[in-house]
């Protein structure tokens, strides 16, 4: 009986020599194995990191998706959540997460532990260190850095750039020129200027809007300003943006004339130094204009049309025009010809 084992071990061994040989296996050294595990170990955190800033660039992106205006952008909530859906984010952080498990399993004592443990650990971890990049605001740097270099990302992956681009839905955003009583003048995000006329339903608080001051708005157009020479829009919501990185246009030398009253006007300082004529600056049709007070031909009271005004006395070749405005007669200057 022990002979018979004997026998059977020697057959054993024998065939396992014949298999190395016949296989060509070779020992490794055990730094070799100590260098793969390592390396696997290694790849895991790069993993568990990626995996993490691909979910925090995905929570970013949903909280940033003007829920707040979603009414205006689609009026359908179920279909606005498929718009805005950070679908490019959410796909590589579900394909991280897959190969952080996969490449977990290589690693030596990973059997040791059930794919339960396994995978509400690697949640718990992606979940925490996402929210941490999120709140130091790295989720949203990358989110902007890849707004400001990549037009296909606008375009296809964060549209909220173009959301607030579209002039024509009354859908913009900008900065704020100037403030006045009755509106505000800011430019959008390609540069053109517009007015905004605080709408009657507008409830933000028009004291805390500066120069300066990123925001974004919904109005609308009405009739009465078509035809004017000014873009004008008049603000039915309107919200302080801190999120789009709006760059500052250079309006050094903007002359914006667009005016409720003869309060939104002030005289250049080009007119003002001349002894001529007692130039004064007046909101003719929404427009500010600079002009030079003239006779009335008839008499000392105001004037009821421009046939009343003498007209012919004003001699310089800057007028352009010659009206009767509230009681006046008026010449309205050309500043360009001056």
């Amino acid at each position: 009986m022990i002979l018979k084992n004997n026998m059977t071990k020697i057959d054993i061994s024998k065939k396992a020599l014949e298999k190395i040989k016949s296989s060509r296996i070779k020992p490794r050294a055990k730094w070799k194995f100590l260098l793969t595990e390592n390396l696997f170990i290694l790849l895991e955190i790069v993993l568990v990191l990626f995996t993490a800033l691909f979910f925090a660039v995905t929570i970013n992106q949903l909280i940033y998706s003007d829920w707040d205006f979603y009414g205006y952008i689609n009026g359908n909530l179920f279909y606005y959540i498929l718009q805005v859906f950070p679908y490019f984010w959410f796909f590589f952080l579900l394909l991280f997460f897959v190969l952080t498990y996969l490449n977990f399993k290589n690693l030596r004592r990973s059997y040791r532990y059930s794919t339960y443990i396994v995978l509400g650990t690697f949640v718990f971890v992606v979940f925490s260190a996402g929210y941490i990049l999120y709140t130091i605001g790295y989720a949203k740097k990358i989110d902007l850095t890849l707004i400001d270099k990549s037009e296909m990302y606008c375009n296809h992956v964060n549209k909220r750039l173009n959301t607030w681009n579209q002039a024509d839905k009354g859908m913009i955003a900008g900065r704020v020129i100037e403030n006045k009583d009755n509106f505000f003048i800011m430019h959008d995000l390609e540069g053109n200027v517009w007015n905004i006329v605080y709408g009657d339903s507008l409830l933000f608080d028009r004291e805390v809007i500066n120069e300066g001051m990123p925001i974004r708005l919904v109005g609308g157009f009405e009739e009465k300003f078509k035809n004017l020479e000014h873009n004008i829009l008049i603000a039915k919501e309107l919200m302080q943006e801190d999120y789009l990185n709006i760059k500052y246009f250079d309006f050094d030398n903007l002359i914006n004339s667009f005016c409720f009253s003869d309060d939104d006007c002030s005289l250049s300082f080009d007119f003002a130094i001349q002894s001529r004529c007692p130039f004064d600056s007046v909101c003719i049709n929404h427009t500010c204009e600079t002009v030079c007070p003239i006779m009335n031909l008839n008499s000392s009271e105001g004037c009821s049309d421009v046939t009343e005004c003498d007209c012919a006395s004003y001699l310089a070749t800057d007028k352009k025009d010659c009206i009767c405005e509230n009681e006046r007669c008026l010449v309205v200057v050309d500043e360009v010809k001056n």
